[in-house]
């Protein structure tokens, strides 16, 4: 079916809320192809966490301070894609920005991203007491951030929320197995712990061996 653009500028504004590509098929008898297209041409915002199955359109959207929407327990954000949001936030922020502060904002895990752009040189990371802190990857701007900070920051040892104890946990969880079976790679590791009961993924699994300069051939 071929679509028309007012049709479906109607259809989008009249929704409001979030909606999937399964949707968007039955709705119009789009195919996927077709349906990527249309949400490409209208700028579709991609939900940030629920496996990014979720797109919401963005005008009249009432973003809050940090460039964020979210309904229904899906995250939406200005900024566009998940990697892309993590760095603007980082970047934006006032005095830095911890990876629980932005997961509890955003709704997901973003240790992977948070690698991603440091390695890239498109975050700056400090070690600050126990835990890192994000900042601008522009000097003027990351000085401006230092400056923010407090002064105990430094020395004083971090208030931890209930976010970075789930990952303590996982993390302790996932070392465990690692002492116990040296071999294991972050796949065998993530399905031990899967017969265990655990929600436990790869690649929180490759975080972990990230964080502690663990490497494996076979990941």
């Amino acid at each position: 079916m071929q679509y028309i653009p007012d049709m479906m500028m109607k259809y989008f504004i009249e929704l409001r809320r979030p909606f999937t590509v399964s949707e968007l098929t039955a709705e119009f008898s789009f195919s996927r192809t077709t349906a990527f297209r249309v949400l490409k041409k209208y700028n579709i915002l991609t939900s940030l966490n629920c496996r990014a199955q979720y797109y919401i359109y963005p005008v009249g959207l009432k973003f809050n301070i940090y460039g964020l929407y979210t309904v229904e327990g899906k995250c939406f954000s200005r900024w566009g894609n998940l990697l892309s949001t993590v760095a603007a936030l980082a970047n934006k922020s006032s005095k830095g920005i911890t990876s629980g502060k932005i997961r509890s904002l955003v709704g997901t895990n973003v240790q992977l991203q948070l690698r991603d752009l440091t390695e890239a040189k498109k975050v700056f990371r400090k070690r600050m007491g126990k835990e890192y802190i994000y900042f601008s990857p522009d000097p003027d701007k990351r000085t401006k951030q230092f400056k923010r900070l407090k002064p105990e920051s430094e020395t004083s040892e971090p208030e931890f929320n209930s976010e970075s104890r789930e990952f303590l946990i996982e993390m302790i969880k996932i070392l465990t197995v690692y002492i116990r079976n040296p071999s294991f790679s972050p796949k065998s590791i993530a399905l031990s712990l899967c017969r265990r009961g655990e929600n436990i993924k790869t690649d929180k699994v490759k975080a972990v061996f990230d964080k502690f300069n663990i490497v494996k051939k076979n990941s």
